[in-house]
């Protein structure tokens, strides 16, 4: 609680500096509420939901089609991991990626956050379109592997491939390089990968690991204030 009480003050002080330094110009505070929006969005809804918000705004006034896709991307991003996935999605659907010059990192990342919903969706629904919402992410992982993201998103997708395929050994390879080539802007996805990790195990009859990778994804869960944890979940499951 003390924690969140300081990272508050901190960000209404960083808020209060955008809203009153007028010697930034527009790309300079584009990346400032990028900054903030990584180092919120584990902790403090509201605050990231502002920096996310920016970031669309600012992105469109520079006209900057690299900047565009990066602030929709992470903006979903930020609504699935509070569990508002049809906000998440209606952003995604926005962005006409076919039709925007950007980077193949951008385009990468694009496809791996969508195919990212995608599978939160697939995982929360109980119902027919389960199977849809499945093909669906396999299909946008396919496309960053395809679009040459960097490493430690690349192998999260290879790995989301791999276990939807029912080849958890070659999965778990590729989880664990994720983690060792993970980069700083990325660690939110620690959870999921040790979520993951536990999967392969539990697949493989690997008990102990699997509880013993449950635990760390649901550790992160907890520090970061995860509105929604299938660490948790699956970790209360088994």
């Amino acid at each position: 609680l003390e924690y969140r009480r300081q990272l508050g003050e901190r960000l209404d002080s960083i808020m209060l500096y955008l809203h009153k330094d007028l010697t930034l110009n527009q790309r300079e505070r584009y990346f400032v509420n990028k900054e903030m929006l990584i180092a919120s969005q584990m902790y403090a809804f509201d605050y990231a939901d502002q920096f996310a918000r920016k970031m669309m705004h600012i992105s469109r006034i520079l006209a900057d089609s690299n900047l565009i896709v990066e602030a929709y991307t992470m903006s979903s991003f930020h609504l699935t991991h509070a569990g508002r996935f049809i906000e998440s999605l209606d952003l995604m659907e926005s962005v006409d990626i076919q039709n925007m010059n950007v980077s193949e990192e951008v385009r990468g990342r694009y496809y791996f956050y969508y195919g990212f919903l995608y599978r939160q969706l697939a995982t929360y629904t109980r119902d027919s379109t389960c199977q849809k919402y499945e093909y669906q992410s396999q299909t946008m992982f396919q496309k960053a592997i395809g679009s040459n993201a960097d490493d430690g998103i690349s192998q999260m997708a290879e790995g989301c491939i791999s276990i939807q395929n029912g080849e958890s050994h070659m999965a778990s390879r590729h989880f664990v390089r994720a983690l060792e080539t993970l980069s700083e802007e990325d660690s939110v996805f620690r959870s999921f990968i040790y979520n993951q990790l536990a999967e392969c195990h539990r697949l493989a009859g690997e008990y102990d690991e699997a509880l013993s990778c449950y635990i760390k994804a649901a550790k992160f869960d907890i520090l970061h204030s995860q509105t929604s944890s299938l660490a948790i979940i699956n970790f209360a499951d088994y």
